[in-house]
């Protein structure tokens, strides 16, 4: 009967079929004459066509009257093998109806009352001394209180599904319910165990041969969490391997885009950056049809900074100018304003075309700011601050750093530091959350002092360091600070004794 139900428009014919035989069933049953397995396998073979029913609604009115129905079905069902579940073959009828009313619960968006009656259904099983037979509803429950974020209830669901079914689940079944686990795993930060359950998917995957399809979502997830656990050179390696069995058309174009961008962040930890750009310009330009362009953006500019790692000027320029126009599509500035940055400093590189050029990059990297001030929201406006504050500072920092005459004498060294002391005021006016920032261009104001013959305006900037830095929990960035701002001072001292000398 359930057989017909499945043929295309079957189920109405197949429910019609079968109603007179659930009466005769239950009179045969009142009178003895039949068992209550026997008749409660005939309210369950009614309650699955009901379900059927469900699937094949045409519209959302068939679909809310299917499922009342097939609820009603599996009440009835559950009202009869309840109160006989000690008999032979009834137990599992009991934990059929608890899934269908789960089933029913879930579709009218009722997520908890269907994992209610999920664990109930697995409980029943178990309870008969059937195990295999939950493997089914442990997995729904696994699923779905993964979904409600009810991990630890998740985890506990999958690995007794793994447990129950490990010799009974085809290697099909298997890989999913290791996948299950790992990407719940994964999920509470679990990356050592969750790599080695995808590490098992894959295998389960490839003996149902499935390798090409489900085994290389698990090898792909293994290649992610691998990244995680900082194993650069194992990940690399699972990413490579299952590269070409990724493809737009059996995955998807996000799956594809992601095992990229892991592939280059795996080649960038093992100083690859050459091949690492390569993977990020391919993910780059199928991103580029998406409707929302931030992980396009992001891969142009993680593929211009490996370009650039890579001493690959002309190939890092045109990358970071791609990445700047979409950072400005975005109304990103501060993203827009650092590639202008970047390519000033690739602009007095050999080859490259020298210190105009980066000059003009770091003003149009300015007036972005300036004109964002201008324009933006008080929210945004600390930031672009300190945005503006740092491409002062590395002006001045490049007009040092390109100037061909002597410290002391040569006028450029005047020009950059007026371009730090800017950057010392635009950190303070941008507030207590860039103090590292602006001690940072302070020191680099003490630097340019010390050598432009200022020693007494070198030491105030290395003795404010000293006493911003010297108080409270000791961090990195404070240490950092207080030993460049010691070494200033020893340099100041040096060379005011050797000139005293």
């Amino acid at each position: 009967m359930f057989a017909r139900a499945l043929e295309p428009g079957g189920a109405d014919g197949a429910l019609a079929s079968i109603a007179p035989l659930v009466d005769r069933a239950l009179a045969l049953y009142a009178d003895g004459a039949a068992t209550a397995r026997q008749t409660s396998a005939v309210l369950m073979c009614r309650a699955r066509v009901l379900g059927r029913l469900v699937q094949d609604a045409p519209d959302e009115a068939a679909a809310e009257s299917a499922v009342a129905g097939l609820e009603q079905g599996a009440r009835e069902l559950l009202a009869f093998a309840e109160p006989l579940r000690a008999e032979a073959g009834v137990a599992t009828r009991v934990a059929e109806a608890l899934d269908l009313l789960g089933d029913v619960a879930a579709f009218r968006g009722d997520p908890h009352g269907a994992l209610e009656r999920y664990e109930r259904a697995a409980a029943e099983a178990e309870g008969a001394g059937l195990p295999w037979y939950a493997v089914e509803y442990e997995a729904k429950t696994s699923g779905l209180a993964a979904q409600l974020e009810e991990y630890e209830r998740a985890e506990a669901a999958a690995r007794a599904a793994l447990e129950h079914g490990a010799a009974f689940v085809p290697a099909r079944g298997r890989a999913r319910l290791h996948l299950r686990l790992a990407e719940i795993l994964a999920g509470t930060g679990q990356f050592a165990e969750a790599a080695d359950q995808a590490l098992d998917a894959a295998h389960w995957a490839d003996e149902s041969g499935e390798g090409g399809t489900l085994g290389a979502h698990a090898r792909h997830q293994l290649g992610g969490w691998l990244l995680r656990l900082d194993r650069a050179a194992e990940a690399a390696a699972v990413l490579e391997a299952v590269l070409p069995d990724i493809t737009v058309e059996e995955h998807g174009d996000g799956m594809v885009v992601q095992t990229l961008w892991w592939l280059g962040d795996a080649l960038t930890e093992l100083r690859e950056p050459r091949e690492a750009a390569e993977h990020w310009l391919r993910a780059a330009d199928i991103a580029r049809g998406w409707p929302e362009q931030h992980d396009h953006a992001m891969l142009a500019n993680l593929a211009a900074q490996a370009l650039y790692r890579a001493d690959l000027d002309p190939q890092a320029e045109l990358a970071y100018a791609r990445a700047g126009e979409l950072w400005r599509g975005l109304g990103d500035v501060p993203a827009l304003v650092r590639t202008l940055r970047v390519r000033a400093w690739i602009a007095i590189r050999e080859g490259q075309p020298g210190p105009e050029a980066a000059r003009a990059f770091m003003a149009s990297a300015a007036r972005e700011c300036e004109a964002a001030l201008a324009a933006g929201p008080a929210d945004g406006v600390p930031g672009l601050l300190a945005e503006l504050a740092d491409t002062h500072r590395q002006t001045g920092e490049l007009i040092a750093h390109v100037c061909e005459g002597e410290p002391g004498e040569a006028p450029e060294y005047e020009e950059a530091l007026g371009y730090v002391h800017r950057a010392v005021a635009g950190f303070t006016e941008a507030g207590d959350g860039f103090v590292g920032l602006r001690t940072a261009a302070e020191l680099m104001a003490g630097w340019l002092e010390a050598d432009l013959g200022r020693p007494d305006a070198a030491r105030e900037r290395a003795r404010r360091v000293l006493e911003v830095h010297g108080s409270g929990e000791p961090d990195e960035t404070g240490e950092e600070r207080r030993a460049e701002a010691e070494a200033l001072l020893d340099y100041v001292d040096r060379r005011t004794g050797a000139s005293g000398a």
